[in-house]
């Protein structure tokens, strides 16, 4: 039908009633011939569908006298909604076609005659009211209990009456899910309720489709034509999703053991294809396009047809009538499901890729698009008539259009239901529960969330509820309650919330409430089915931890504690009820909650961050641990049984949960293992994240085995690595890292110190190792897209790959580039002044990079150039390189992977996001400054002002320790300070006073001073903190230092050698080797003692303390090099070799007659302490020097690169790499200004000039710059000589 601008039509006021008559019994008579004729020549074309309404009107009709059963034959023909005629309801004339298996013996009447007209009118004026007083009101009860589709507030509403009519109508657009049509035929709501059965009635969604296409006008009107009520819409398309839904479903069937999946998989047939086509088809039919613009229009409220019932009268008097459209009106129930089919059919773009309507234009741009789908549609068919090609209908056309338009009618639901509560504030009687659950459920599904229809949902349904609560429980018993309280439709609204992450008052209103009936109500908890308990654990934990700990309040926490032990211990008790994605989720919550457990835990205190979380406060911790560790003991024997029934994410789910626990019992690990199997069962289909977050958790919990790990890592699909998210392979390689799971060829990736010939060539899937494979995707993909990689996880995978020893420059310069820029970036940003971080055509930076992160990064660089002497050891590299082993070769390592330019670039850019996002170090925890300082004392890279923090952070911490602020802060592992002491020595970092700081801190935190005298020291808890090699290093520090504090070094010597008092040694050997599990000293902890103890004489303050009778003999044991957690062990035993630098300047000192030899070494027993006697009779070398002139006691050092640290504070030329004698070298540059002596130096140059020898020092850039001119190089010696004499 085509709609009309509204018109008036005046009526003279002197029209008689008899006038009316006779022009209404003209109209009628008309009328009536006209559908004799109609009838007539469509007598043929009957349809099976009129048939039966005739015959179901006729039963009805039984006690009609038999000339009106004549009359009324006919007309129950519906008529057409594109007649611009409308036949008088039950009106039927008698024709030769049957229509019914009624008997009729009666002749025609003539219906020209005004006896048949009279019989007519009074024919149809009591079918009228029949159909008003017991077909729409009795009959229509009766549909509902058949039908839950149907409610009688969305049928039609039929008067003769014109005047009564209209007024019914007028009532009735003012109620929820009313339509106001125009005189339609009474029986056409029996025919309604009969479409309503055909569409329920069809087997699938093409045939449903084909029934709205037979339903004329249905399509192709606006808003349906008047043939579909908004039931009929909200039917129809909630089948299309069920059939979709129902057809996907049967071919989603996980069953392994089928043999015809077997089968179907290895000839490569995909069943989900099948659903996918089946759905792709559908929803391209462009009758389906069509059915949404129909749908949408009768939403935005289009007029399906216009009715003449309006009168009025003017100021002239003069009475008029006007055209009155009529629209459909839907009822909350038909609002629901439509938006639950349109979310069922995934369909309706998220709200991130198409905004949300507003509530002042939402009703336009619905409409808009449903005329942009609707010309669309049209279009197509118009050039499929026009063409000559047989080719299928493009629906790609309007398939975004359709896409649109699904978004914007659940919008416009939404916003129609807001509205609606917003202009009513009292109890919403006629609005369901189950209805406004279903609707939240469906917006978020879909990801059409608003805010707003959230918030004002959910109010008015808790009010409403508590007010049934609070009315019931005033009026009836616990046990004969009358409300209509379900935990479904309350399990859904809060699922819908976490779902669509709406946080705000409604959603803490409902968390609250819920906690509230579950506590005073105690059948409602009994209510619950295991799926409705476990979604709203889920939901709970999603909504907090999504929300943070910081904006979740005391009261969230403690409605949050309520839900979670009800849902323990309806678990505990019947775990068994509970299917296999139903224990997943109520696991995943407790743990993402960190139910029952507390901040103290050893696995609490050291998570990675693999997902938000928070940890609830519980004001009864003990019950809630006890119901934790029973809950998870009943999920845990429940699964194991069972664990092949699991899906993969359910299975990682799992161990995720156990992980974050930190369960370890034998119960746990049994699970762990049949998890891990399962997960390596070829035949099982799992993701990448799966792999990642099953291994993460293995590791997590410590579980090791290195079968089971190799098998589970041998799935990831490396085909597929382009789709893989950064955080599951960051998690892959974490695991197998942490683990120490080995990789079969740790060198496949060294692209500097292997040749191409001894490396793998080829692509990754060829490689046979599960181990190195893994790694090289997660490298591979980082290269490629390093933005999507969050900071944590670009470090997570360079520390991996540092951690387990697998060297690969290419992905650490590429890395570095990728953060800092390159030297290209560099000079283009310099001369441009554009330059600005995080852009994809810049740089990175370090500002989202936590404390850990940082120090983390700057462990793994600097590990990659120290992995140089364990490729060394499996590969001889002499060929390669010039240098293989030593600081030289580290140094150089680094320069080479990465370049010296940007490898100065990134740490000093590491170290001033530590000053400038972290305030000045402060919120770096120990580890973090430690691994920095000790990653660029590695390196030789000093930064002043990130040492001047550290240094500074460390006594303050220290003190806040000794003050009895004991935290994560201010407690130090034996490592950590280790490791910084060492830096600072390194790096030549001026200490001061430094051991009277940490030398108490150090007793303190060991415990180990006795009560009964301040000199004794208990051995064992020394040991508890430190290893002896630790101690070594922190006594070199301190020789470095010449920092000798009494308590400190009384400390030391206790744990190196049990010494403390000048008697020499007061524990035995074999006790210090027993306490510490060593076997001994190591060579380079012997070395640091003798510095020290030499140091300690020189200055005479060696605080009466001595070596043992038989030191080192006896003490010591062979260097283990161990360095397996990649803290490099000092090697101060002298490795004597003279270099050509060396001899080149010998060769020219002797032209100028200074006698002297090349390396003279000073051996322990020559050493004498202050009462004369040696510090150890062994003939042990503790000092060399280049060239010596004994007699006269003046010492030439030449100094190469490694006596020398880089102040990386300061720009300078940079190095580069050459080739030299067919090997790999470094050429270095470097200067007094930028190159200070690193503390080694120091403290040898000390020492020799306590021992009486004046020393020179050569350094290489000033030999190098004579460029061999003999003559320059002799002056150049004779200079030295004359200051050194002086």
């Amino acid at each position: 039908m085509v709609a009309k601008e509204a018109t008036e039509e005046e009526i003279s006021p002197t029209t008689t009633k008899k006038t009316k008559a006779k022009k209404k019994t003209k109209k009628t008579k008309a009328s009536v011939k006209a559908s004799v004729k109609g009838a007539s020549k469509k007598k043929k074309k009957t349809t099976a569908s009129a048939k039966k309404t005739t015959k179901k009107a006729k039963t009805k009709k039984k006690t009609t006298k038999e000339t009106t059963k004549k009359a009324t034959k006919k007309s129950n023909k519906k008529a057409e909604p594109d007649d611009t005629t409308v036949v008088a309801s039950s009106t039927t004339v008698k024709t030769k076609d049957k229509q019914s298996s009624a008997p009729d013996s009666s002749a025609p009447e003539d219906t020209d005659s005004p006896e048949a007209v009279n019989k007519v009118q009074e024919a149809r004026n009591k079918m009228a009211k029949e159909a008003s007083s017991h077909s729409f009101q009795n009959d229509n009860q009766n549909n509902r209990a058949r039908n839950s589709n149907y409610n009688p507030r969305n049928s039609y509403s039929y008067n003769n009456n014109r005047k009564s009519n209209y007024n019914n109508q007028r009532n009735n657009n003012n109620n929820n899910g009313s339509l106001s049509t125009k005189k339609l035929p009474a029986l056409q709501v029996s025919a309604s309720r009969e479409f309503n059965q055909q569409l329920i009635g069809c087997e699938s969604a093409k045939e449903l489709l084909l029934t709205l296409q037979n339903q004329k006008g249905a399509l192709t009107s606006p808003a349906g034509g008047g043939r579909l009520n908004s039931v009929n819409f909200s039917t129809a398309i909630h089948r299309i999703a069920r059939h979709l839904n129902n057809f996907f479903q049967q071919h989603n069937n996980n069953n392994q053991n089928n043999q015809q999946q077997q089968q179907r998989r290895q000839q490569n047939h995909n069943p989900h294809n099948d659903a996918k086509h089946n759905r792709a088809v559908i929803l391209s039919d462009p009758r389906f396009a069509l059915f949404l613009c129909s749908l949408a229009e009768a939403l935005g409220e289009v007029p399906y047809m216009y009715s003449y019932k309006q009168f009025y009268q003017d100021k002239d008097g003069n009475t008029k009538r006007q055209k009155v459209p009529c629209t459909l009106q839907f009822g909350a129930r038909d609002m629901s499901n439509i938006a639950w089919a349109v979310a069922k059919m995934k369909i309706a773009p998220p709200q991130s890729a198409s905004p949300l309507l507003s509530q002042h234009n939402y009703k336009t741009l619905l409409l808009n698009t449903a005329k942009q789908l609707r010309d669309k549609v049209v279009q197509v068919a118009k050039t499929k008539t026009t063409s000559s090609s047989s080719h299928e209908v493009n629906a790609e056309v309007w398939i975004p259009t359709l896409s649109l338009l699904c978004g914007h009618v659940m919008d416009t639901i939404g916003i129609t239901v807001l509205q609606s509560y917003q202009q009513h504030s009292g109890p919403h009687v006629n609005n369901p529960f189950q209805e406004r659950a279903n609707l939240l459920w469906a917006l978020a599904t879909a990801q059409r969330a608003n805010p707003e229809v959230f918030e004002g949902v959910i109010h008015p349904m808790v009010a409403d509820m508590e007010r049934q609560l609070s009315s019931s429980s005033e009026k009836t018993s616990n046990s004969q309650q009358q409300y209509e309280l379900r935990p479904q439709e309350w399990s859904n609204s809060i699922w819908a919330f976490a779902t669509a992450q709406c946080f705000g008052e409604g959603q803490v209103r409902l968390l609250i409430f819920m906690a509230t009936v579950l506590e005073t109500v105690p059948a409602f908890a009994g209510m619950f089915k295991p799926q409705e308990f476990a979604n709203t654990a889920w939901s709970v934990a999603t909504l907090l931890s999504k929300k943070g700990i910081q904006a979740v309040d005391e009261s969230e926490q403690a409605a949050a504690l309520v839900i979670l032990r009800h849902v323990a211990r309806a678990v505990t008790d019947r775990a068994s009820q509970f299917k296999t994605q139903e224990l997943s989720n109520t696991a995943w919550a407790f743990a993402t909650l960190g139910f029952g457990m507390t901040a103290d835990s050893t696995v609490a205190s050291s998570w990675n961050s693999l997902n938000d979380y928070v940890l609830l406060k519980s004001d009864q911790p003990q019950q809630d641990e006890a119901l934790l560790r029973d809950a998870t003991t009943a999920i845990l024997k429940d699964a194991l049984p069972r664990i092949h029934k699991f899906r993969s994410q359910e299975l990682n789910n799992i161990a995720w949960a156990l992980a974050r626990m930190g369960r370890k019992d034998e119960l746990a690990e049994s699970v762990l293992e049949a998890i891990g199997w399962q997960l390596a069962e070829e035949r099982r289909r799992v993701t990448s994240q799966d792999i990642g977050t099953t291994l993460w958790s293995f590791a997590s919990l410590e579980y090791k085995n290195d079968k089971l790990y190799r098998a589970i890592a041998s799935r990831l699909a490396v085909d597929r690595a382009r789709f893989f998210k950064p955080q599951e392979l960051s998690n892959t390689v974490w695991a197998l890292a942490t683990a120490e799971i080995a990789p079969q060829y740790p060198d496949t990736f060294d692209s500097v110190l292997i040749p191409p010939k001894r490396r793998f060539q080829g692509p990754l899937r060829n490689i046979d190792d599960p181990i190195t494979r893994c790694f090289g995707v997660a490298a591979e993909q980082l290269m490629r897209r390093p933005f999507e990689f969050k900071s944590q996880e670009l470090k997570d995978v360079l520390y991996s790959f540092s951690k387990i020893g697998i060297r690969h420059p290419d992905l650490f310069k590429s890395t570095a580039e990728h953060l800092v820029g390159s030297d290209d970036t560099q000079q283009k940003s310099r001369n441009s002044n554009n330059h600005r971080r995080g852009s994809n055509n810049r740089v990175r930076g370090f500002d989202d990079f936590s404390p850990q992160g940082l120090g983390n990064m700057a462990w793994a660089y600097a590990r990659q150039a120290q992995l140089v002497e364990d490729v060394n050891k499996r590969n001889d590299i002499s060929a390669t390189v010039a240098t293989k082993t030593g600081k030289m070769a580290v140094y150089a390592t680094s320069f080479f992977d990465v370049g010296e330019g940007l490898v100065h670039r990134l740490f000093g850019e590491i170290a001033e996001a530590n000053l400038r996002v972290h305030d000045n170090l402060e919120r770096l925890k120990p580890q973090d400054i430690s691994n920095t300082a000790w990653a660029m004392a590695l390196l030789g890279m000093k930064h002043r002002q990130f040492l001047d923090a550290a240094y500074q952070q460390l006594i303050e911490r220290a003190e806040q320790f000794m003050q009895g602020r004991k935290n994560a802060m201010t407690i130090f592992k034996g490592q950590e300070i280790c490791n910084l002491l060492w830096a600072f020595a390194i790096l030549n970092f001026p200490a001061r006073d430094i051991g009277s700081t940490i030398g108490p801190y150090m007793i303190r935190a060991t415990g180990c001073q006795t009560n009964d005298s301040s000199d004794s020291f208990d051995i064992e808890r020394i040991a508890r903190m430190f290893k002896r090699m630790e101690l070594g290093n922190i006594a070199w520090s301190c020789a470095v230092f010449g920092d000798f504090e009494p308590e400190l070094m009384r400390f030391l010597y206790s744990g190196l050698i049990g010494a403390s008092s000048g008697t020499g040694g007061s524990s035995s050997m074999e006790d210090l080797n027993q306490c510490f599990g060593d076997g001994g000293l190591q060579s380079e902890a012997v070395m640091s003692l003798i510095y020290l103890q030499l140091a300690m004489e020189l200055e005479r303050k060696n605080n009466g303390l001595c070596f043992p009778g038989d030191f080192p003999d006896g003490w010591t044991r062979q260097s283990l090099a161990h360095r397996s957690n990649g803290f490099g062990e000092l090697e101060f035993a002298l490795q004597l070799s003279t270099s050509n630098l060396q001899k080149d300047v010998s060769k020219a000192f002797h032209r100028i007659g200074f006698d002297h030899v090349l390396e003279h070494v000073i051996r322990l027993d020559e050493l004498l302490e202050n009462n004369g006697e040696p510090l150890a009779a062994v003939p042990l070398d503790v000092l060399s020097i280049d060239i010596a002139d004994v007699q006269a006691r003046i010492a030439v050092e030449v100094d190469g690169p490694t006596h020398f640290v880089t102040d990386i504070e300061m720009t300078a030329d940079q190095g580069y790499p050459k080739v030299h004698k067919g090997r790999l070298d470094y050429s270095f540059k470097m200067s007094r200004d930028r190159n200070p002596v690193n503390g080694p130096t120091a403290l040898k140059e000390r020492l020799l000039g306590l021992l009486g020898w004046k020393t020179i020092n050569i350094p290489f850039w000033e030999w190098y710059d004579l460029n061999g001119d003999e003559k320059l190089e002799e002056e150049y010696c004779r200079r030295l000589l004359e200051q050194a004499k002086q």
